[in-house]
């Protein structure tokens, strides 16, 4: 998820200052990279020395989490169906569809690739304690208050991405993260550009009534109409 996590000034000046260190040691490895990235703000990294390396390792500001290569490869895994490439807005990557899909067809599948207790910037929450980071191209799903696919669990404990609506080739796709997070990390400013955008995301558990409103519980994850464990 595209929101950036809390870290506090200082903390995130010493990553910063880390991962400066570290450069001068050799080539910087994405998988060193990465999760320390996750947990600087993005307006950290664009302010600070610490972007020429990110964009020097073909590293998206936006979502910091993959290559170049990891993003070639998911697009030839899924050619024909959809692509990761940059908006025409500037939000960064997102997905698109390279064929029409009907209502009810499975668009993106994924897996999880790692677990945590507490949701961060790009965690997707699969249970009331389960939140993870999924595979390419699923993680750069970006929200849609009037999303056009939704969540089935998987037995990847992951979801698949669903479509809503019939989609046509060329369109975005995304859901609408208020089905599956509980809380977000962070607050997120919605710039959708939906009529029926909510301006301010803050979680299921924040707006609850009007997205049940919106979507219905069809398209909601399971574990948000459950009892809390």
């Amino acid at each position: 998820l595209p929101s950036a996590s809390h870290v506090g000034k200082s903390a995130a000046a010493a990553t910063v200052e880390q991962i400066m260190m570290r450069g001068r040691w050799g080539k910087l490895g994405a998988a060193t990279v990465r999760p320390i990235l996750a947990n600087i703000p993005r307006s950290s990294i664009a302010s600070s020395p610490i972007q020429h390396i990110v964009m020097s390792m073909n590293l998206s500001t936006s979502h910091f989490s993959s290559t170049s290569e990891d993003i070639t490869e998911a697009n030839k895994r899924y050619q024909g169906s959809v692509q990761i490439k940059s908006t025409s807005d500037g939000r960064g990557y997102g997905i698109f569809a390279t064929r029409d899909f009907g209502p009810g067809e499975p668009v993106i599948e994924s897996i999880a690739v790692e677990s945590f207790d507490k949701p961060h910037s790009h965690s997707v929450q699969v249970g009331w304690k389960t939140h993870i980071d999924i595979n390419l191209p699923g993680r750069f799903l970006n929200h849609m208050c009037d999303p056009n696919m939704k969540v089935q669990p998987n037995d990847s404990n992951a979801y698949d991405f669903v479509a809503l609506t019939k989609i046509e080739e060329g369109t975005e796709v995304g859901f609408d993260y208020e089905t599956t997070e509980y809380e977000l990390s962070e607050p997120i400013q919605c710039g959708c550009g939906s009529p029926k955008c909510r301006k301010i995301l803050k979680g299921f558990g924040h707006n609850k009534d009007e997205i049940l409103k919106a979507h219905g519980k069809e398209v909601i994850s399971p574990y948000l109409l459950s009892e809390e464990g």
